[in-house]
Parts: C-alpha cells; structure tokens; sequence
C-alpha cells in the first residue's frame, strides 16, 4: 500500500474513532438573554419558569419562544397548562435581541392549519376524516341511579409534511355525580391521513394533572413524530418543570418507540439528531440509534430546546438556566476522510 494512501487511511481511522469515542465538546459562547416578563397566574416562579422551549435559526437570526405555566385547582379537577409565550428574536451577528412579542399560547400552538377539527372529525382540504378511537361520549347509571360520565376531546393535531400522518392528542376526563371529582389521562396518537386508520394509541399521564402540551411535530421526511409536553422533573422546592418527549420511528410496521428526551433536533439531511440522553444532549445517529457525539451545558443544567444552524455548522442549545449555548456541531461531513465541522 502506498505511503500517501497508508496515510489517508490512518486520518480516516482517527476522524472516526474520535467523532464516536471522543471527549464531550464544550461550548464555544454562551447567549445571555434578556427574559421577557409575564403575567403571574398561579404557578409559582422556578427552575423553568419561564424557559426557552422553541428555537429555530434561519441564516444568523434565532426565533426563541418562551414559554410561561399556569394552573387551576379546585373540585372540578387540577390542571397545569401553557398559559403565555413571549416570542424573542435574536440576530446572531450583532449580538441584539429584539422585544418581545406576547400571547395566550392556545393561540399560538393550538391553531393547527390546515387542519380544522372538532368532537368528532377532522377536516382537511374539504375532505371530513373520521379518527378511529379518538372520539367517546359515554354516560354510565349505577344501580342506585348515579351516573357518571366519561368524555374524550381532540386537543392538539398536527399534520405530517407530506400528508401521510396525522398526529395528535385526547384528553379523557371521567368524573360521577356523587363525588363531582374528575380525573384524566391523555393519550397520544397517530392516524393514517387517506384512512384515519390509528397506527398508535399510548398513555402520556394519567391521574389528578394533565401536564401541558409544548408541540407536536413531524420530521420534514415522514420518518419521525415527535410529541413534546411538559412534566415534573423535581418535586422539591422550587418545583422543576421541565419538557419530555415521545418519539416514533415511523418506518416501522408499527411504527416503534424512540429513545428520546427533553427536545429532538435534526440536521438538515435528517441523518443526525441532538435530543438528550443519560442527562446530557447528545449527538445520534437517527438510522441505528447510535450515540455519537455529547454536548457540555453543564452538570445540573437540562436541555430544553436545540435547533442546527442551516449549515449545519452550528448547534444551538437552550437550557433550564435560560441561556443559549452555542456549539461547533461536530457533524461529520460527505466529504474525502470524514472531515468535521470545523
């Protein structure tokens, strides 16, 4: 073998064992951030409270959403929602974030064009689709003449980019005459477009709490749902809220879980992902599952929301602190030897 391609080769084999097996990348910046103030409406402020919970970056600018918690308690049920949002640009290059511009989030995320649905149907383009399982409306009479009465209502749907899939949620409440107490679970689904045939159907919670949902999504591919809510990460003092996920590998017959938490963010080719795992963001191989790659953002510190530059170059973390880390992603690229970013 030649000199020059012994030595092509041993770059190759050092690229690769480096990108798979090498030491956690630590931040190139940090973006502190101005956060918006919001309304106090029942949930005391902690960890998460507010937090970045939505990042895009187009060319040097990042769209960040805040998000802010509220609550309601009493007799009829408990119940924790995503109450506003403060959405906040902030130009990469000037280092300069814009003001912030608020809202009532079921507004904001729960407007799910094109599709339009209500209790018992969806519609798209004109086209009524009946969801299989998502709709109950049953009234129980026990033998001393009390009913009780369980109920299922479409909360959050969204559409695949390429229409194939319909995602979603339903929240089920149960509650009798004697007692007038109600519990819930919610259950997340997906539905075939052309048939409404449910392909899944999984609990989220169940109890006394219904955790707010943030977002549900599809990758640009069809490949992958991801559903994104919000749960208790502690219980101690101050309460941690903090974002979990459930993912889908859509590819399989049926579609099967995927090792997911906190956010899932894809380079543009959708061959890698960022979601975090073992307690620290983490590059994926999408395919095999395969981590590769970790990101430093601190010990204690939690993921809320990533997004890739549209390079890919560079990645971009959220965390629980409400600071923006900047990374070089280290992606591998399509060139000769497996050359990386940077």
């Amino acid at each position: 073998m030649a000199k020059s391609n012994i030595c092509i080769y041993v770059a190759l084999l050092l690229s690769i064992v480096n990108f798979v097996y090498g030491n956690t990348i630590s931040c190139q910046s940090i973006i502190e951030l101005v956060i918006p103030e919001f309304e106090e409406r029942g949930i005391t402020h902690g960890p998460g409270q507010p937090a970045v919970y939505q990042m895009r970056c187009l060319d040097d600018e990042l769209i960040l959403t805040f998000l802010y918690f509220s609550g309601v308690f009493g007799p009829e049920g408990n119940d924790i929602f995503v109450d506003q949002y403060a959405i906040i640009r902030y130009h990469v290059q000037t280092k300069r974030q814009t003001d912030p511009q608020h809202g009532y989030y079921y507004n904001y995320s729960y407007a799910a064009n094109p599709l339009i649905f209500d209790a018992s149907y969806v519609l798209l383009n004109d086209q009524r689709i009946i969801l299989e399982n998502a709709y109950l409306r049953e009234i129980y009479t026990s033998e001393g003449g009390y009913h009780s009465y369980e109920n299922s209502d479409m909360e959050l749907i969204f559409l695949s980019h390429q229409g194939s899939y319909i995602g979603g949620t339903i929240k089920r409440s149960y509650f009798d005459d004697i007692s007038s107490a109600r519990s819930y679970s919610r259950w997340a689904g997906i539905w075939e477009t052309a048939t409404g045939k449910n392909i899944v159907l999984t609990p989220l919670v169940e109890g006394v709490f219904c955790y707010p949902l943030i977002e549900g999504k599809f990758s640009r591919n069809d490949d992958y749902s991801i559903l994104r809510y919000m749960t208790y990460i502690s219980f101690n003092e101050p309460h941690t809220l903090g974002p979990a996920v459930l993912m889908y590998k859509m590819r399989m017959n049926p579609p099967q879980k995927y090792q997911a938490e906190r956010d899932v963010a894809f380079a543009s080719d959708e061959r890698w992902l960022v979601t975090e795992r073992d307690g620290m963001p983490t590059l994926v191989d999408a395919e095999t599952g395969a981590d590769l790659q970790r990101y430093d953002i601190g010990e204690k510190n939690i993921m809320t929301a990533a997004c890739f530059s549209p390079d890919d170059q560079k990645l971009y973390i959220a965390g629980i602190d409400r600071k923006i880390y900047v990374f070089d992603s280290h992606l591998p690229s399509n060139a000769a030897g497996w050359e990386v970013y940077p």
